[in-house]
């Protein structure tokens, strides 16, 4: 996959954080978007995620 950052264009494989990482994470997750935390609690379901590993640059 590709994301653009600013002018910084990153290639990279998306994967779903699971077990302990996806615990270190999801507050990490929620500090920078809150609006994550609040539509945890009104839902049953695990918000997942996404973990982008660089592969490559171009």
């Amino acid at each position: 996959m590709e994301i653009q950052v600013g002018a910084e264009r990153i290639t990279g494989r998306a994967r779903t954080a699971t077990g302990e990482e996806r615990v270190r994470l999801w507050p990490v997750m929620t500090k920078v978007f809150p609006t994550y935390a609040r539509y945890a609690k009104e839902t049953d379901r695990e918000i997942p995620v996404v973990v982008i590993e660089r592969t490559a640059d171009r």
